[in-house]
């Protein structure tokens, strides 16, 4: 009987163990709630590579948009001797400690991980050690912080990197992990790009502070629409109208992944789940609203893939979202709305606060260099060296259609430290680069304007860039401004100024009343975003603009108050 007692007594505490074991890793995983990605910053192969510098301002906005966690990609193996011990370069983890605690100091979980680490995927052998390396001083370094700091082990294992590599080398992660940081969460995620179908070959270690995490990018020509990196460029117009065949499709993922979650016993944190740019917002949203129900109701955290990039919700060059989709993520209302510029074509085309999103694009295996800078509010381009060919060095802007039966004015502002001759453009982005529009622009170096009207009796190009060659310039530095692309439709009609603008809204030449909160300034634009009229206020909540204070034609007014939310009424 006594032996029975002390049986019974020891089961219970196992059982209890376990259950607390449990119920912890779990309650962890509802603190990473709905989170997003700061996509394309630090897993960018250079800091700022891929044109986003990250901005303090973006941590508060997050969490004031109402997500709980932030996920960090992060790209270690390019920041780190490629000789053992493997040392990741001091200024580059001063970085991402920078960043972990902007995000800890404004309420936010944060996931750090290792992203894009390209030459495990090739050679996952001979990458073992290092990869291994990075494990522990990425642990030694964050040992102390709180437990508000989780690591994700690897990010999407694919090509050469196997399942069952993964399953050996995240065990022996883990075991590297555990010796400075024996109860800091885990996650652990699915070779095969990190999908469903590397779920039931994941052999996930005993550990009692691990979740699982998957990706989610389902139906793939849907999210996935117009990329041009995936290997085959999808076509775009791709709809989802939450038909019951498609929310059945992402059920059936979903019951995959929430069975094999209750088998194991482990929590389900879907690391990355989003939608490109190139498909409509409605369907993005509603997307986005079904997925967000089906993880509540399956206990999942979550993290939208991504904050201000191409699949993101945020412009930050416009300083505005894309309101139905952040309603989607986290309920929040009234924030600036990106679709009030949807029929501006060039979203940022006086330079004020940087060059995002132009590109300059430099051929260096040609030779040539450049570098390009936002310079009292104008793009200014620094020649290193110039190419063979005038395309060697460019200036680029895309992507929007260009379509047929449409009139287009193509217009901009230049100049250069010496004369020369540069050609400016519109044509296709990608394939045969044809040019709808084309001007040989002879700069000096005084500043001109240059413009050209155009009808395009060509089908419709669906992906346009505006380009500009300078690839055999004599000049050691370019400027431009004001670079604008105005559309008219056959059917031309009047801008309805009479609607809701919370930041920048275009109109016609009419008398209108600001009505908001306290009106800060006032700035008008003409037809070619030159400043037309600008005055700073205190203490008002209204001002009626007289037709004298409007330039002739569809202008641009831009209203700044104490909260960014103005109503403009047009006057009787």
């Amino acid at each position: 009987m006594k032996k029975r007692i002390i049986l019974c007594a020891l089961i219970a505490t196992i059982c209890s163990t376990h259950s607390f074991a449990q119920t912890h890793a779990f309650e962890m995983n509802s603190r990473l709630g709905m989170g997003i990605n700061l996509g394309n910053v630090f897993e960018a192969p250079t800091l700022g590579g891929w044109g986003v510098d990250v901005d303090t301002s973006y941590f508060k906005e997050i969490k004031e948009k109402g997500f709980s966690s932030l996920r960090i990609p992060v790209r270690w193996s390019a920041h780190a001797d490629e000789e053992a011990p493997y040392a990741i370069h001091q200024y580059f983890m001063d970085t991402i400690q920078w960043a972990v605690d902007l995000a800890l100091a404004n309420g936010l979980v944060a996931v750090i991980n290792i992203h894009h680490y390209e030459d495990m995927m090739e050679e996952p052998e001979a990458h073992k050690a290092r990869f291994l390396a990075l494990w522990e001083q990425i642990a030694n370094e964050f040992q102390h912080y709180s437990d508000s700091v989780y690591f994700e082990l690897f990010n999407e294992p694919n090509t050469n990197f196997t399942s069952t590599l993964w399953n050996e080398y995240l065990a022996e992660a883990l075991a590297v992990v555990r010796k400075t940081n024996p109860t800091r969460m885990v996650i652990i995620g699915t070779a095969e790009w990190g999908g469903v179908s590397g779920l039931q070959q994941l052999v996930l270690p005993n550990d009692e502070n691990i979740i699982l995490t998957l990706h989610y990018y389902e139906p793939f020509k849907f999210t996935h629409q117009g990329a041009d990196w995936t290997g085959q460029t999808l076509p775009t117009g791709v709809t989802w109208n939450a038909t019951t065949a498609q929310k059945n499709a992402i059920r059936t993922d979903m019951s995959i992944i929430k069975t094999y979650s209750d088998t194991h016993n482990v929590p389900v944190y879907i690391g990355e789940f989003g939608a490109i740019e190139y498909a409509d917002d409605d369907s993005r949203a509603r997307w986005i609203d079904f997925l967000r129900s089906v993880y509540e109701e399956y206990g999942f955290s979550a993290s939208y893939w991504e904050f201000c990039s191409g699949f993101g919700i945020y412009n930050p060059v416009l300083n505005c979202y894309r309101t139905g989709m952040l309603q989607a993520l986290t309920g929040f209302e009234e924030a600036c709305d990106c679709t009030q510029f949807d029929t501006v074509i060039v979203s940022n085309s006086t330079f004020d606060k940087s060059t995002r999103p132009w590109i300059l694009n430099v051929y260096e295996t040609n030779g040539s260099s450049a570098s390009i800078a936002a310079i009292d509010g104008k793009a200014r381009i620094e020649i290193g060296a110039i190419g063979e060919e005038s395309w060697h060095l460019q200036l680029l802007y895309s992507s929007f259609p260009v379509k047929q039966g449409y009139t287009y004015t193509f217009t901009f502002d230049a100049y250069a430290s010496d004369p020369t001759t540069i050609g400016a453009m519109i044509n296709r982005d990608g394939g045969d680069y044809a040019s709808a529009v084309f001007i040989n622009t002879n700069l000096t170096t005084e500043e001109q304007m240059f413009s050209q009207t155009f009808t395009y009796t060509e089908p419709t190009m669906p992906k346009a860039r505006i380009a500009f060659d300078f690839g055999l310039t004599n000049a050691h530095y370019l400027y431009f401004d004001n670079i604008h692309v105005y559309e008219t439709s056959p059917e031309t009609s009047l801008v309805n100024a009479e609607k809701l603008s919370h930041c920048t809204l275009t109109i016609d030449n009419h008398s209108f009343s600001i009505e908001g909160n306290t009106i800060e300034m006032l700035t008008i634009y003409d037809l070619y975003g030159r400043m037309h009229y600008q005055k700073n206020y205190s203490n008002a909540t209204t001002i009626e603009i007289e037709n004298s204070m409007l330039p002739s034609g569809v202008s641009v007014l831009q209203v700044q108050t104490d909260r960014g939310i103005t109503t403009i009424k047009r006057l009787k």
